[in-house]
């Protein structure tokens, strides 16, 4: 048997050995991860062991405390805290006490890593604890099933090898179903570990041809995360933050499908919205114009004839602070900022003063950047610049962020909530997903953001934790074509509720047949979904994904160098996370070297037996 083989045996017997002897009130597995507050307390080890880094792949909002924090003061603390998972790796005398106490407080969950012996010897300590899990030993393994099985990672279905008199008898143990996805290593879904590792050297050649500088990726497979990695830095110079895999990436154009997309589900899921319906019945300011009849599946699809975009210099830009025009092809003494590709703006241009202010104030109240504050007045300038826009002659497919600004628009005129907070209330909290959403610097510090470009003309600065996208930027960072942060560890729990036909950690999101009709539904004359990128089956090498995965694959691309795809047919997710623009736009070779389906094709070819 070769090591993958081995360890993959070594897993499974780890994870069919967890024994739940205990479970009051149906706590295991642990639900309602936005609601209330869960401390993990060590003992006989410390907040860096395996136990607790896993717990942060479900819950990454947690208090984290082990020996060092002294009893009277962590009992106090732990008053401010709904449930306290109790990891017990040591029952020694001179831990009993602190195990006792924990217990008394009535909010226990306790992880055993003893034997059945050494964990009776502590009956009395354990008397209060609501929930108790056996995981008989303290090894790396144990603690990291233990942490899985608390959270419904996988089923939980070991049974007592022994009885133990006066608590628990030979047997003995409750069953728990998998509710969320588990981490293991690939050969435990049918996949080649040696095969999957050739990701490495792809992403390592993409960081030396300097196509990003570090990166996150994401492979699950069958409800399992076989693949979670980080790599790189978060910029090419100084090389000070290594990226981490619970870091924030700006998830660009992918913020439409897992942002604006999850919420327009969620509207139609619950009567809110009729695809069919013109999204002028919902969104007044559209009903007296040439908008009043493109539909909601036409925004959806892409082919409501909208603009690709928001020419934003014309609005935001003061034509009187230059003189014209305000970007030529080549570079020169006045024309020095670079916005792209042979394109280079007039630096004597400025934004205009009665729509933006380098300060803070009642009439500039909204954080457009640091040190930048839009007026009260610019989002509804923006909106009615989006809808005066002119219309195409035709509705064929042409790609628009357009859409997605009105569909915002839109399910927030059907539901009465602004859409970030919808989201947030409807489907990231329930789904666990603690680092998802917009604006980040409200919830986090800028070390776990990476950056994008250095941004010379709008904003003259470098963005850090600040939407790239210009559109969504001046909108306030909270708009329907993007604005989004995340990170890859996040983003599959929403890809595998979508693949659990809306289910996950037993909270139903959406209904199946809402599910069904998003998934599958496609445009008749371009390769778009609703909502959703899909590959093209016609033209296989021009694919935005592996020219291996099937028609039934769902996902979206993202400008900053983002990325996911779900295949239904192979229970498959694969999520790349990058901030290619960085520091500036112009790079390209992330599409060059075509990394991004690279690597798709490499996790096909991982999966054994897989003949297409």
């Amino acid at each position: 048997m070769n090591a993958p083989e081995y360890d993959a045996l070594n897993r499974k017997l780890n994870s069919e050995a967890m024994t739940l002897l205990r479970n009051s009130q149906n706590l295991i597995p642990i639900t309602h991860l936005n609601k209330g507050r869960i401390a993990v307390v060590s003992v006989g080890n410390d907040t860096e062991s395996v136990f607790q880094k896993t717990i942060t792949l479900y819950a990454d909002n947690i208090g984290r405390f082990d020996d060092s924090n002294p009893l009277p003061s962590l009992l106090d603390t732990l008053k401010h805290y709904d449930k306290i998972i109790l990891a017990v790796h040591s029952g020694k005398a001179e831990h009993r006490a602190r195990i006792g106490r924990i217990c008394q407080t009535g909010k226990a969950i306790v992880a055993c890593f003893l034997s059945p012996y050494q964990m009776n010897r502590l009956s009395h300590e354990l008397t209060h604890c609501k929930t108790l899990l056996l995981a008989y030993e303290n090894t790396s393994l144990a603690q990291e099933y233990a942490a899985q099985a608390l959270f419904g990672g996988y089923a939980i279905k070991g049974k007592l090898p022994v009885s133990l008199e006066g608590s628990f008898k030979l047997e003995e143990g409750i069953y728990i179903p998998k509710c969320r996805l588990g981490y293991a290593i690939p050969e435990s879904v049918d996949m080649d570990s040696w095969i999957l590792s050739a990701v490495d050297s792809i992403i390592a050649q993409g960081i030396k041809e300097e196509a990003f500088p570090g990166c996150q990726l994401l492979v699950a497979r069958q409800g399992t995360v076989v693949w979670n990695k980080a790599y790189g830095y978060f910029d090419y110079e100084t090389h000070r933050h290594a990226v981490a895999t619970n870091d924030l990436y700006d998830l660009a154009s992918v913020s439409k499908a897992t942002g604006t997309l999850p919420a327009i589900m969620k509207a139609y899921d619950n009567g809110r919205i009729d695809l069919n319906k013109p999204m002028s019945k919902y969104f007044a300011p559209l009903r007296n114009t040439d908008k009043k009849s493109l539909t909601i599946e036409e925004a959806l699809l892409h082919e409501t004839g909208m603009p690709a975009s928001l020419q934003m210099t014309s609005v935001i830009i003061d034509p009187n602070s230059f003189t014209k025009p305000l970007i030529k092809r080549r570079k020169s003494s006045i024309y020095s900022i670079q916005i792209g590709n042979n394109a280079f703006a007039n630096r004597n241009a400025q934004l205009r003063k009665d729509l933006l202010s380098s300060r803070k104030s009642d009439r500039f109240p909204m954080r457009i950047a640091q040190n930048l504050y839009g007026s009260k007045s610019l989002p509804d300038t923006l909106i009615n610049r989006i809808i005066e826009c002119k219309l195409r002659p035709s509705k064929r497919y042409l790609y628009s962020c357009l859409n997605f600004v009105l569909l915002k628009e839109t399910v927030e005129s059907a539901t009465g909530i602004a859409m970030d907070k919808y989201l947030q209330q409807n489907i990231y909290g329930p789904l666990g997903m603690q680092t998802t959403g917009y604006r980040p610097l409200d919830r986090f510090p800028t070390e776990r953001i990476a950056p994008t470009e250095c941004d010379n003309f709008y904003r003259k600065q470098q963005l850090i934790g600040y939407v790239h996208d210009e559109t969504a930027c001046f909108f306030g960072g909270v708009q329907g074509n993007a604005g989004l942060f995340s990170n890859a560890n996040d983003l599959a729990k929403l890809c595998q509720m979508w693949l659990n036909k809306g289910t996950y950690g037993n909270e139903r999101i959406l209904s199946p047949k809402t599910v069904e009709l998003f998934l599958t539904e496609k445009s008749s004359t371009s390769r778009r979904g609703l909502g959703f990128d899909k590959p093209d089956m016609e033209n296989p090498e021009k694919s935005p994904t592996a020219i291996e995965a099937s028609a039934s694959t769902i996902g979206h691309l993202g400008f900053t160098g983002t990325c996911f795809w779900i295949d239904p047919e192979q229970e498959l997710i694969y999520i790349f996370l990058c901030n290619r623009v960085y520091p500036s736009r112009t790079h390209d070779a992330l599409s060059q070297l075509n990394i991004r389906p690279e690597l798709f094709s490499t996790i096909y070819r991982s999966i054994k037996n897989h003949s297409k």
